[in-house]
């Protein structure tokens, strides 16, 4: 029976159920992004998954190490993270002395200032050659158009959107369709194609240098803006670069994957009956009020963490420089795990402390955490010359 990635990835989850939860995530990811590399390459979803195999044998692969596009050297980190950043030597520096400066006689009265004429004439040339160039291009090549398409629910069963430079929005919409608002400009377009259930939308960007010069002339800031109801159902994969991504009024999918770099991520008044990933880098994350079935991950790069009124199965919060910090935790979730360094940790979780299986470590700071085992709950901390200031209490 053929499957399509929703399926392919819940049944290897099921065959990793046994696996730490970070460990199993990190497998998760690491297959969810390569069928998205693939799948941009020109692959269809289902050549992908026929070529990774079966789950069973993916996963029996995945517990030695072989992940599809993985680094031999990735293995051996301490927390076994993808995204944990990587430190590598530098070569030292040998100082050159500044050359000494030159002593130079008196310039003779009158003496043109050569330099100063120069750049003005060069200014002047460019300022005329971008007015030309402006002047001879057409109107098409100047500005964003605006565009929309329309899409019936009942034939979605997954949405996955790649983007890049662009911003990405999901709101809420009260009628029963999914419609996409986008951009298209000179050399700048989008793909969008309704396949086996699986509306995919892509950016298509071939800009050359005075293109990006034109559209300084045009004040539209393009932004992809997805509208569901906030009954669907589906899994949702959204990935952009350089940009921000937020999601809102969500309360029946599937799954979420986010990812992008140097842009933030947003989530409020999400929820999913599987489990939820979020990705970045130089960046931060925020969310608020959130549902997640499955696994919660929030992962970033020198940016905080901020998490608020969440419920799930696991948690994982990970960064590096960045402040993590949250409130409103539900007493049921199994596992909680926050990670960061030159940063601290605190929020406060509910229930008893005799509940967890706790290990909190920081270094050069203070942890109000005392190491204990025989907890139903694990509660995992660790950061590096940053505070650990975690609040054990009942939920009121």
């Amino acid at each position: 029976m053929k499957m399509n990635k929703v399926q392919f990835m819940d049944s290897l989850r099921r065959k990793l159920d046994d696996l730490p939860t970070s460990e199993r995530d990190r497998i998760l990811f690491a297959y969810s992004d390569y069928l998205a590399q693939q799948t941009a390459s020109g692959v269809s979803e289902a050549e992908a998954i026929r070529q990774l195999g079966p789950p069973d044998a993916c996963a029996a692969r995945a517990r030695i190490g072989q992940l599809p596009g993985a680094e031999p050297s990735a293995r051996g980190s301490r927390s076994g993270n993808p995204f944990e950043p990587q430190m590598t030597a530098r070569p030292r520096r040998t100082p050159v002395p500044a050359p000494k400066k030159e002593i130079r006689p008196e310039e003779p009265a009158g003496k043109k200032p050569w330099g100063i004429l120069i750049l003005v004439t060069l200014a002047a040339v460019l300022a005329l050659g971008f007015a030309a160039l402006r002047y001879f291009s057409s109107s098409e090549r100047l500005g964003y158009a605006e565009r929309e398409q329309q899409f019936a629910l009942s034939e979605i069963r997954s949405i996955v959107v790649e983007d890049q430079d662009r911003a990405i929005e999901v709101l809420p919409l009260t009628t029963s369709d999914v419609r996409v608002h986008y951009y298209e400009g000179h050399h700048q377009s989008y793909s969008l194609t309704l396949e086996d259930g699986v509306l995919t939308v892509r950016s298509q960007d071939d800009r050359r240098w005075y293109d990006t010069l034109l559209s300084l002339y045009d004040s539209t800031i393009p932004v992809l803006r997805l509208y569901l109801p906030p009954d669907y159902a589906g899994a949702l994969e959204l990935r952009t670069s350089n940009d921000r991504i937020e999601v809102s009024g969500l309360t029946s999918a599937q799954s979420l994957l986010l990812v992008t770099s140097n842009g933030s991520i947003a989530l409020q008044d999400v929820a999913a009956t599987g489990e939820i990933l979020a990705e970045s880098s130089n960046a931060s994350l925020s969310f608020e009020r959130i549902r997640a079935g499955g696994s919660l991950v929030m992962r970033t790069s020198n940016g905080g963490l901020s998490l608020s009124d969440a419920a799930c199965q696991t948690l994982y919060m990970q960064t590096t420089n960045g402040l993590i910090e949250f409130d409103g935790l539900d007493s049921a979730i199994a596992s909680l795990e926050f990670e960061t360094s030159n940063a601290s940790i605190q929020g406060t979780l509910y229930g008893y402390e005799e509940d967890f299986t706790i290990h909190a470590a920081t270094t050069n700071s203070r942890n109000n955490l005392t190491d204990r085992s025989g907890g139903s709950r694990n509660l995992r901390a660790e950061t590096s010359n940053g505070t650990i200031d975690i609040q054990i209490c009942p939920e009121t």
